[in-house]
């Protein structure tokens, strides 16, 4: 999160101007001083009141309210600050501290869309704020809106070169952008060879071999893609194949690999993929699509994903930081590895002990890793400093579960149902909360809201014993069957994926 210090400097020659009052205002001088070595000396909370009495003796001054708005911000009372910043700004609708602190303050609270009018309005008025700008980013990756943050995190970067918090913004953003161009590649042109391609290099960062080695296997074949990707395709199917023990296929492969002539550039430096090799990412995602096609979606995606390679290496040069172990945490998560995950959320939640958002990925990790006790105690402290949300509530209630304490995690999974009743999973880990409680009427009333999304058959299987215990034996017989039919499909569906995902194909006229 964003570190504040120099807010207050923002704000010094204003609060510097209080301690000018003429001789006769002693008393107010005095306590002016007092506060405010108070609130130099980290204790924000003791100075409040203190600037309270003065802004009551000088209610339409507004030094003294900008000194309480500034004491109230720093002791953490962000809700607070919001009605102090904009009756500041109904005093003094030029100023500028005042925007910062509401944008900082709903920031701090984990409500971006509402920071993102005034920092974006201190950003237009002072564009080299450092600290506003770096919000302003933030604020945008945290609403998903990437297109929007990536301006605002290329200023950071400028302003703040050995801070690792625009680098790391730049690193998400990237990402989060290559998947987008992946995505729109994908849905665009499914059959196109650079699709095949883009979904074969994701399929082996994943692990899934199978599916990759398929999928790079139609892009070799694709004459239409320039060589230099089929190249490529042939060069990680190959891997591909010597991993699974098939180092005839991946030499077979290799030689049928159509290679790109040397001067495959000369005289059209405007192809993508020679703008690539030559390092001009940025004029890639600057330029327009010559014609439309696969061919600039690709590309595209390969300059974000080049590019988020460059901010996570100078994200790395600047030495061990939360934002560091956050991206190797979320890698770890998004590989299934989520023990390992949690590890590195612990050493990201170590150095940044007030990130909300570390301390979320911190109890996911641990959640899925089955750790239910060491997860609850972090899902507290998030229920106990943030307004109570669905989604935290259904985290706090199945963590309950796990750790076999049902009771109070049907109190926590009713109130997420009662906040979104859409949540269907907060529904489903009510429904199992209520049989282990041994109330199977009200497991029943919420099944009946969800049965008809089963996939898998537990729904039923659940619906089942419920009816069972209540006596309906035979709802309870047409819902046990229901729950044979689905689990038998779900099975032959996974057991076809796992196949799909596992089973490496051989090249082209090769033999078994």
């Amino acid at each position: 999160m964003v570190r504040f210090q120099s807010l207050v400097r923002l704000t010094a020659a204003c609060l510097a101007a209080i301690a000018g009052v003429e001789a006769q205002q002693r008393d107010p001088a005095a306590d002016f001083l007092r506060a405010r070595e108070l609130l130099d000396s980290g204790q924000p909370q003791a100075a409040i009141p203190i600037y309270e009495a003065l802004r009551r003796g000088s209610p339409e001054d507004p030094r003294f309210l900008l000194a309480l708005t500034v004491a109230t911000f720093k002791a953490g009372r962000y809700r607070d600050a919001i009605p102090l910043c904009r009756e500041l700004l109904s005093l003094s609708p030029r100023s500028l501290p005042a925007r910062l602190f509401l944008g900082a303050s709903y920031f701090q609270l984990g409500e971006p869309d509402s920071a993102i009018g005034p920092l974006s309005e201190v950003v237009r008025l002072s564009p080299n704020e450092r600290n506003a700008r770096l919000m302003l980013a933030e604020a945008w990756l945290l609403t998903a809106r990437h297109d929007e943050a990536l301006p605002h995190f290329r200023v950071a970067s400028d302003l703040l070169p050995n801070d690792p918090r625009p680098w790391y913004g730049l690193n998400r953003v990237y990402a989060q952008l290559r998947r987008a161009a992946e995505d729109r590649l994908t849905s665009e042109f499914p059959d196109s060879g650079y699709s095949h391609a883009a979904l074969g290099e994701r399929h082996e960062r994943a692990g899934n071999y199978g599916i990759a080695a398929r999928q790079l296997l139609k892009a070799v074949a694709d004459q239409s893609v320039d060589a230099w990707t089929r190249q490529e395709a042939a060069s990680l199917l190959g891997k591909i194949y010597v991993r699974s023990g098939h180092s005839d296929w991946a030499a077979l492969i290799q030689s049928t690999d159509a290679r790109a002539p040397p001067n495959h550039c000369a005289g059209d430096s405007s192809r993508h993929a020679c703008r690539f090799r030559a390092g001009q990412f940025q004029e890639i995602l600057e330029a327009g699509p010559a014609e439309p096609g696969p061919e600039f979606p690709f590309w595209r995606a390969r300059a974000y994903s080049q590019l988020a390679k460059e901010a996570l290496e100078r994200l790395g040069s600047l030495g061990e930081s939360p934002q560091l172990h956050e991206i190797a945490a979320r890698d770890l998560d998004e590989r299934g590895k989520h023990r390992l995950a949690a590890a590195r959320w612990q050493q990201a939640v170590a150095l940044d002990r007030a990130n909300r958002v570390l301390k979320l990925g911190l109890a996911v990790a641990l959640y899925e890793s089955h750790a239910y006790d060491e997860a609850l105690p972090v899902v507290d402290d998030l229920v106990a400093t943030t307004e109570g949300t669905a989604d935290l509530l259904y985290l706090r209630g199945t963590c309950l579960l796990g750790a076999h304490r049902a009771v109070e995690a049907a109190r926590d999974l009713a109130q997420a149902v009662a906040l979104d009743p859409l949540h269907e999973s907060a529904r489903a880990e009510l429904s199992r909360a209520h049989l282990l409680n041994g109330e199977p009427a009200l497991a029943i009333r919420h099944l009946l809201k969800i049965v008809g999304s089963d996939e898998d058959g537990s729904y039923h299987y659940r619906l089942a014993r419920a009816y069972e215990q209540t006596g309906q034996r035979e709802l309870a017989k047409q819902a046990l069957g229901a729950f044979r039919g689905l689990m038998l499909a779900h099975r032959d569906r996974q057991q076809a994926l796992m196949r799909e995902y596992s089973e490496i194909p051989p090249p082209p006229h090769s033999e078994r």
